[in-house]
């Protein structure tokens, strides 16, 4: 005998329930099974809120018919005809239950609240409807079922929603039954029933519970938990990048997890399969052959691993100090009993008879309650001045590590010390000994939780240093960076970095895929997506999901996506810019900029705006901390400027230069802001507010290569107006120029405080004299070495369009996230 245990998102639409359906069929061909089912996804989550507002007295019809929605959408996929008697059944069924639902919710306004044993009526009608599309559909199909009522054979006690079955006597009634070994179980989970046979559900999560519960009964000999994950993991998939399936967990180390923040299985499911030694499965019901995770009764006395981390939040802890006089011990149990007989869970008690205080973690939502418990049996004590004092602390967090003795491992105590180094100033509290020593757990007071996660399991269990790329440009750059970076995928392998593209934009159109983007097969993708970019969604994207170190890679040249760029830092992003926008904006913008980025801690690296194999912009920063005084600068700081003006002196005629630099990939627009000087300056104004000027754009001075009245403003069309005129131009400059033994060149200065671009000659003892195509030049004048200049020099091909410069900023990037 074998349990299956379906959840929601097992069965939210009818490809995944017939998904169920197969998986059912392979499983009852080996042996007999049962299968316990749960209401499709978001089922119960709106019958809960319909409560609320019926008791509110809030327009319950849209949650209402988005729910009636639901279900009877899957019906009619599974029976896909009016004409078919079992699609009448089931519509009629469905309305049935809806029209009893509207009812009681009437009853619920009516009252202006909920009386418990109604709302566990309305809570597991997605259960039943569950059931019953199953029995239905298998039937329809040929394959034999028996249908258990758990109201009238799951014996429970306590509160209506949240009982507790009674085991013993569960079974007894379960014995009773006679069920054909030919045919598949089929119960609803959630609902049992009380000694005076009302219905009564066991909270959430209690499809998992009615699943062991039934395994213990039919004394199976393995239960299987079916979801929508592989199994559990060392951490929340959702949360921590990187994460490991855990193939086996002890029923003690399962327990564990989920006290202390893990949702795979609640604990109390546990308790059933325990006690009888069922192993229970957990497994994917998209991936069913997938591993999948074994709790059972397993030790290794020898183990010394931590096998998972996780968290709760919205956590409280009450410190109570005692003076030495008053037992220390008699304190604690007193508050365990209140609070037990109060109904309010105690996540950990820890004393200390040194310094003769406990603390109890609790969590929020309890605080209220326990203030006033704790002044009720403690009043006497308190008059008297026994306790000092009572502290109470709210917003915590629990960060928890999981294992088995975990600190006789010396590594794990290296590991520990390093997370204790990094978290420092936010340690309220260390917790060790609980569960037998398979926890260690830390308080603090406050966290980026993704962030602390992320390091901590990083930390123990020694995953790649990841980074998450976003990139956004037009298709030519998209198209060489996305292959720039997938070629060099071994360099990143052998440096154990895991580098994944989780978005592609080009401004207009945003792809974006929650587990990344194979690069190889991008371009299909994006031609198919309908998804309009906005920043926003890169935002909400990465609140969403556990991504670690995401990075914006803007090849653009766009302003707006520019003053974007507070937004992107406040909210996680690193951003590496080819977008000489975002630096030329007014300088308070500008200076805002770098202060978000340094208070958020995020980097923010823009070498790719100068396209130079080094990194002028650190350079300068260096360079400005050596040297005494600055005197000036002087550069060609364009690869396309050194291009024109070494084939103009060489005679080649400017129009003929022109068409040479589109064919090599400029677009007109890029050709326009060069000829006017535009180009220039934004990198000159970048250059001199690096080297400590406040200054605007507006401020430099740009002389154009050629009158702006020469060249044709609709840039979809020939950039220059008169190419004769302007040829013979040039060819009567260069002619005279050259007749001095000079060269002409178009030069960027900075000197006293001033910025200019002009057109200059320049002869052969001056360092632009020999500049070739392709080639930058950046030569600082200083005190130090007045005579003899720092000159920097490189060359980077008009192809490229920064692509090497952009992944020279992302390793960069990656040493100082390391």
């Amino acid at each position: 005998m074998r349990v299956l245990k379906f959840g929601g998102t097992s069965i939210s639409n009818a490809k995944c329930f017939l998904n169920v359906v197969d998986i059912i069929k392979n499983k009852s061909l080996k042996e007999q099974i049962a299968v316990v089912l749960s209401a499709p996804e978001k089922v119960t989550n709106n019958l809960f809120t319909m409560i609320e507002q019926a008791r509110k007295q809030i327009d319950i019809f849209p949650k209402f018919n988005v729910t009636k929605n639901i279900l009877f959408t899957l019906m009619q996929s599974l029976f896909n005809s009016s004409q078919n008697k079992n699609y009448f059944y089931m519509h009629q069924f469905i309305h049935k239950k809806f029209c009893y639902l509207n009812k009681l919710l009437k009853i619920t306004a009516n009252l202006k609240f909920c009386p418990h044993p109604i709302s566990a009526k309305i809570v597991c009608i997605g259960e039943i409807i569950s059931v019953k599309l199953m029995e239905i559909y298998l039937r329809e199909n040929g394959i034999h079922v028996t249908v258990i009522n758990p109201e009238k054979l799951f014996l429970a006690k306590g509160k209506y929603l949240e009982s507790i079955i009674d085991l013993q006597k569960t079974m007894y009634r379960i014995e009773k039954i006679q069920i054909p070994k030919n045919q598949i179980i089929l119960m609803a989970g959630f609902i049992a029933g009380n000694q005076y046979k009302e219905l009564v559900v066991l909270g959430r999560n209690g499809s998992d519970y009615s699943a062991t519960i039934l395994s213990a009964c039919l004394n199976a000999q393995l239960c299987e938990i079916w979801t929508d994950v592989n199994g559990m993991y060392s951490g929340n998939p959702q949360e921590v990048y990187d994460v490991k399936l855990i193939r086996n967990l002890s029923y003690k180390e399962a327990a564990t997890f989920s006290y202390l923040g893990a949702h795979i299985l609640h604990a109390r499911a546990l308790f059933p399969i325990k006690k009888f030694n069922i192993p229970c499965l957990i497994k994917n019901t998209y991936r069913p052959n997938s591993i999948g995770t074994i709790i059972g009764n397993f030790y290794n006395k020898n183990s010394n691993l931590v096998k998972g981390i996780t968290y709760l939040k919205k956590v409280s802890m009450i410190s109570i100090f005692i003076q030495y006089t008053v037992y220390i011990l008699d304190v604690s149990l007193r508050i365990t009993r209140i609070f037990l007989n109060s109904g309010i869970k105690i996540i950990s008690i820890i004393q200390s008879e040194s310094n003769n205080n406990i603390n109890i973690l609790i969590f929020q939502n309890e605080l209220q309650k326990s203030k006033i418990i704790i002044r009720s049996e403690f009043n006497a004590e308190i008059m008297q001045n026994l306790f000092e004092k009572i502290k109470y602390q709210s917003n915590l967090f629990l960060i928890s590590v999981l294992g088995s003795n975990i600190l006789k491992n010396n590594n794990n105590v290296k590991n520990f010390s390093q997370i204790l180094t990094y978290i420092n100033k936010k340690i309220i509290s260390i917790i060790y000994g609980g569960f037998k020593s398979n926890t260690l757990s830390i308080v603090l007071k406050s966290s980026n939780i993704k962030k602390d996660m992320n390091k901590i399991h990083q930390t123990f269990f020694n995953t790649k240093n990841s980074i998450a790329l976003f990139i956004i440009g037009n298709k030519y750059i998209k198209t060489y960076l996305i292959d720039f970076i997938y070629k060099r995928r071994n360099f990143f392998k052998k440096k154990n970095i895991s580098c994944k593209i989780f978005g592609i934009s080009d401004m207009q159109k945003l792809l974006i895929k929650k587990y990344g983007i194979f690069p190889k097969h991008w371009h299909h993708e994006f031609l198919k997506t309908q998804l309009i970019f906005n920043s926003n969604i890169l935002i909400n994207f990465l609140k969403k999901n556990s991504i670690s170190n995401p990075i914006i890679l803007d090849c653009t040249q766009n302003k707006q996506l520019a003053k974007k760029y507070l937004d992107f830092l406040r909210n996680g992003f690193h951003i590496i810019s080819a977008n000489k926008q975002s630096n030329c904006l007014n300088i308070n913008l500008y200076k805002k900029i770098r202060n978000v980025a340094k208070f958020s801690n995020r980097k923010f690296f823009y070498n790719a705006q100068f396209n130079t194999p080094f990194s002028i912009v650190e350079y300068i920063k260096n360079f400005l901390i050596l040297e005494k005084k600055f005197f000036y600068f002087s550069g060609i700081l364009s690869s396309i400027i050194s291009l024109i003006f070494d084939k103009l002196n060489q005679g080649t005629p400017f129009y003929n230069i022109i068409l040479l630099a589109e064919q090599m990939g400029l677009s007109r627009q890029e050709l326009y802001d060069t000829i006017t000087g535009k180009s220039s300056a934004i990198k000159l104004l970048i250059l001199a507010r690096e080297l400590g000027y406040s200054l605007e754009l507006k401020d430099i001075d740009v002389e154009p290569i050629i009158s702006k009245k020469l060249l044709n403003k609709d840039r979809k069309n020939i950039i220059l107006h008169d190419i004769i005129y302007i040829n013979n131009l040039f060819k009567r400059k260069i002619h005279n120029i050259r007749k001095k033994g000079k060269m002409l060149t178009y030069v960027s200065t900075i000197k006293k405080g001033k910025c200019t671009v002009k057109l200059e000659s320049v002869g052969p003892l001056n360092p632009l004299f020999n500049i070739k195509s392709g080639e930058k030049i950046f030569i600082f004048f200083t005190s130090y070495k007045e005579e003899h200049p720092i000159i920097l020099k490189s060359f980077s091909r008009i192809k490229n369009k920064f692509a090497s410069s952009i992944f020279n900023d992302i390793f960069k990037l990656i040493n100082c996230i390391k």
